[in-house]
């Protein structure tokens, strides 16, 4: 699925989400479309083929390869974001391009870092929760905070039926029960567009981890540096 937010300026960011549910990145495509600058657009797109969702090894093993040859077929945009709480392509997709591609695991940690020195993660998928601590060891984040998962999948997790909800309200009111929480973070793509109501709910900082990577690249997709033409 290819969603488009066109605009009229120069700047444009790819967002890949790696599953094939159209209905995440529908949602995804929204978020992009409500906070990105005017002059920037976006195209957000998933493999035509590939797990639904990406829950455990094998699911990540077979989407990775396909996220990295979305990128290799999109190699001029001026930032990339991996609409995943996990690092599936991102080390393929900084060799393959010039420019920024932000991992929603960096973006959101460094935003729940700003909040205080403890923070959580609510996650769907007990199986995620390995390689989501393997990103926080590398980040040298894994003494700061607490992750749980709600025992939801990724697809019912973006469908947001009651049950769902349910568990997801549950998770977030243990998490906040400990006081040392300074923020919590939303730790997939399929909980895109919770963070709102959570943090309302729950009087506590609640951070989208897609829409901290793309509010990242927004910023990181302006170029650095001057262009000087050549001296004639």
């Amino acid at each position: 699925m290819i969603m488009e937010n066109k605009s009229s300026g120069s700047r444009r960011i790819l967002v890949v989400n790696p599953n094939t549910n159209a209905e995440i990145t529908a949602g995804i495509s929204k978020i992009a479309s409500r906070i990105l600058d005017r002059d920037c657009q976006s195209l957000v797109i998933n493999p035509a083929t590939g797990p639904r969702a990406i829950e455990c090894k094998k699911d990540r093993e077979i989407a990775e390869p396909l996220v990295i040859d979305l990128v290799r077929q999109h190699s001029d945009y001026d930032a990339y974001v991996m609409a995943c709480f996990d690092d599936i392509g991102v080390a393929g997709a900084r060799n393959l391009v010039n420019a920024p591609v932000i991992d929603a695991v960096e973006a959101s940690v460094s935003v729940a870092r700003s909040y205080g020195s403890r923070y959580a993660i609510l996650t769907t998928v007990q199986d995620m929760v390995p390689g989501i601590l393997t990103c926080l060891e590398r980040l040298g984040a894994l003494e700061e905070c607490t992750v749980k998962a709600a025992g939801v999948g990724v697809s019912s997790a973006a469908a947001a039926d009651m049950g769902t909800l349910a568990r997801l309200d549950a998770t977030m009111a243990e998490l906040c029960a400990d006081t040392d929480v300074a923020a919590v973070i939303l730790g997939s793509g399929g909980l895109a567009g919770q963070a709102k109501r959570l943090s309302e709910k729950y009087s506590i900082p609640v951070i989208d981890c897609i829409e901290a990577a793309i509010k990242l690249a927004n910023t990181r997709s302006r170029k650095p540096y001057l262009e000087y033409e050549s001296p004639e």
